[in-house]
């Protein structure tokens, strides 16, 4: 993929939300009651098919009906003594940086060493190195993956007019996890130690990687390479959470399951869903008995990990990230809660929506 496609696939999807501050046409439409993925242009619709898989896909995109009202307020991000603040979010202000807020009529550009703020109702176009914002969105960031069956033929023509597709199998992989000091889940697009975020690039590349904090309702948008972000990442505090088990939706209509290490190639070796109600209350049921962790939080970038979405009527889903490992093995849930995952829960879940088997 060239600088240019990334660039112009990144613009194009990066940060959409029903809340979004600075909007762009929405790329992917998400249905309530089963996985369906929709690609309202055909220009971005063929740059993805032309490039082979992947593009990042940062946030959940509602249906077409407006979602309503949030029953809190995300979070407005202010400055307290040297820190930014929002939420249960306290990242120090790295030395000698300055903090602004968006001006509607500032130029269009990149401002460095600057954390830039804002509401979920950011106005302007300006962006910065840090940026950091309240958003009522817990749709958490990872790289989308389009499977082969619909990308170029060998002769590099695509196989169907993507124009005419309404369910292009857009597949969202699992994010990348941080466990950060006070406890709270953050969830990332790229790893740090990605090709993505490499330090080597040429002069004008443009870095963009995405830090969710579900819990406190704020994303963190940085564009420096990895080592820069390893750094910022590592000043974040977070005041501590009430802790327990995982809080899941009363109400899902559908239940998708997705692994971090399938392929664009054989893509539908890790990814399964249902709408079967019987096979959701298993699911649901399976998640809400496991204990809760109350301390030692361990999930890290280094881990493999499941992406379970369970989504019903809200306009975003509730997602469980499930890290793999044998020192760490627990799920967290965007909508609160932890828990601690046995080997026998993790294949059970996995045979539940036919994964084990495959």
């Amino acid at each position: 993929m060239s600088e240019r496609i990334r660039e112009l696939l990144d613009d194009a999807v990066a940060g959409i939300t029903p809340d979004n501050p600075d909007p762009v046409t929405a790329v992917i439409t998400r249905g309530r009651a089963a996985r369906r993925r929709t690609l309202t242009t055909a220009a971005l619709a063929a740059a993805l098919l032309g490039t082979g898989t992947a593009v990042a896909v940062t946030t959940h995109v509602a249906g077409t009906d407006a979602p309503p009202a949030a029953s809190f307020a995300p979070p407005t991000p202010r400055v307290l003594n040297g820190e930014v603040v929002a939420g249960a979010l306290h990242l120090p202000i790295p030395a000698g940086w300055t903090v602004a807020t968006p001006v509607a009529d500032a130029p269009c550009e990149t401002l460095s060493t600057t954390v830039l703020i804002s509401g979920p109702q950011k106005i302007g176009c300006q962006t910065a190195e840090i940026e950091v914002t309240g958003t009522a969105s817990t749709w958490p960031a990872g790289r989308a993956l389009l499977p082969k069956d619909v990308a170029p033929s060998a002769d590099g023509q695509p196989r169907a007019d993507p124009s005419a597709r309404t369910d292009l199998p857009l597949i969202v992989l699992p994010p990348e996890s941080v466990t950060l000091p006070g406890g709270e889940p953050a969830w990332m697009t790229d790893a740090l130690d990605s090709e993505a975020l490499a330090p080597d690039h040429a002069p004008g590349y443009s870095y963009y990687n995405v830090l969710y904090l579900p819990w406190s309702h704020v994303s963190i948008t940085l564009r420096v390479d990895g080592a820069a972000s390893r750094t910022i990442i590592d000043s974040i505090r977070t005041e501590p959470a009430a802790l327990g088990a995982l809080v899941l939706p009363v109400d899902a209509l559908s239940v998708e399951l997705t692994t971090s290490d399938i392929t664009a190639s054989d893509p539908w070796t890790g990814h399964a869903e249902t709408t079967d109600p019987a096979t959701i209350t298993a699911v649901t049921r399976l998640l809400g008995s496991q204990p809760a962790v109350l301390t030692g939080a361990c999930a890290g970038s280094s881990h493999k990990a499941l992406r379970l979405t369970l989504a019903g009527d809200s306009p975003d889903p509730t997602s469980v990230i499930i890290t793999l490992g044998d020192r760490c093995q627990e799920a967290v849930s965007s909508a609160g809660g932890r828990v601690r995952l046995t080997d026998a829960t993790v294949t059970e879940l996995k045979h539940l929506l036919g994964l084990a088997a495959r």
